[in-house]
């Protein structure tokens, strides 16, 4: 007689177990998948946006080197509250006009015992001084630079700057205002508005300078160059001005022009501009006697539509931080003096 021999098997109970433990394992393993594949998509996503944000930190910082700071300019919105970029400034001493380009200029100079722009003639006051041959100049009434701003007897020219009347230190500003050597061209860069709320590019115009009030070879007036669509106010140059308005709605290629990728958003363009007081025109102020330069923090992320393409929501912003220093070493005449 054999014996049947008792084959080894599963029961239900064990087989139950072990899909449930291969289960968990799939589960898990399918999310650790998910979980790295998000993780790289963050990681493409933030490659790029890094990439962006070094060639634009680059761009500006070369426009830096290549130029100087625009102190009028800081003046002429910070101080004197112009709504244009470029704003003209009549040197007729009579009729100084709109406090714009060269406004900034006059503040150093000691307008002479008559308080008034540019000089007078001491034997006809309907002279033109000093531009008429038979113009005899009252010497008391010449200009005389005092590299100090403001000039006037009871000040040290320590209580105002380019980017304030009061002596407070303004720590930092959100749009980049820059001159060539020359003073024949600007380049202004600044914060623009997309229609999707909370994006915004960093955008930039160009203006070229033009000698239109007295014809004696000195900047006073401005228009944009022939590169750009500018569709803002007239200027005396015979062009127009940047719209300001262009910087809010949308984002497109009128006015200023948009240097950031669609798909990438800046979400903070912060400038530490040092010193607050040109130092070439503020020869006599020695708290500003430094090479002008620029601290700039950037802020770039992705958009939410390169989010949504990439499915990678979480990805973080990129901030970078650069200091530049000018390299243009003179001063940028504004104001030609009488």
């Amino acid at each position: 007689m054999k014996l049947l021999q008792k084959k080894s098997s599963f029961t239900l109970i064990e087989l139950l177990i072990v899909a449930g433990i291969f289960g968990v394992v799939i589960v898990v393993a399918a999310a650790s998948m998910a979980s790295v594949t998000r993780a790289h998509r963050r990681l493409v996503l933030q490659d790029y946006v890094m990439i962006e944000a070094r060639h634009l930190i680059e761009r500006i910082a070369r426009e830096v080197y290549q130029n100087t700071i625009d102190y009028e300019e800081y003046y002429s919105k910070l101080v004197t509250a112009n709504s244009n970029y470029g704003e003209y400034f009549d040197l007729n001493p009579s009729t100084p006009a709109n406090n714009g380009y060269g406004f900034y200029a006059w503040q150093f100079y000691n307008p002479g015992s008559d308080n008034k722009l540019g000089c007078t003639c001491s034997n006809d006051a309907n002279l033109q001084c000093p531009s008429d041959t038979s113009c005899i100049i009252y010497r008391p009434s010449v200009d005389v630079n005092t590299g100090l701003n403001p000039y006037n007897s009871t000040t040290n020219g320590t209580n105002r700057s380019a980017f304030n009347t009061i002596g407070i230190h303004q720590d930092t500003v959100g749009e980049l205002y820059l001159i060539n050597s020359a003073g024949t061209q600007k380049t202004i860069f600044v914060l623009e508005d997309s229609s999707i709320v909370g994006e915004k590019a960093l955008s930039v115009v160009k203006l070229d300078g033009y000698d239109k009030f007295g014809d004696d070879g000195y900047i006073d007036s401005w228009k944009c160059t022939n590169q750009f669509n500018c569709n803002g106010s007239q200027s005396p140059a015979g062009g127009v001005l940047p719209n300001t308005g262009d910087k809010t709605g949308s984002i497109d290629d009128s006015d200023f022009v948009p240097i950031t990728p669609r798909n990438v958003s800046v979400k903070k363009f912060a400038l530490i501009i040092m010193p607050q007081e040109d130092p070439y025109k503020a020869f006599s102020e020695d708290a500003v006697q430094m090479q002008p330069r620029v601290t700039i923090i950037l802020t770039l992320e992705a958009t939410q539509a390169a989010k949504q393409q990439f499915r990678a929501e979480g990805s973080q912003p990129i901030i970078l931080q650069t200091t530049i220093t000018s390299q243009v070493h003179n001063e940028v005449v504004s104001y030609k003096p009488q």
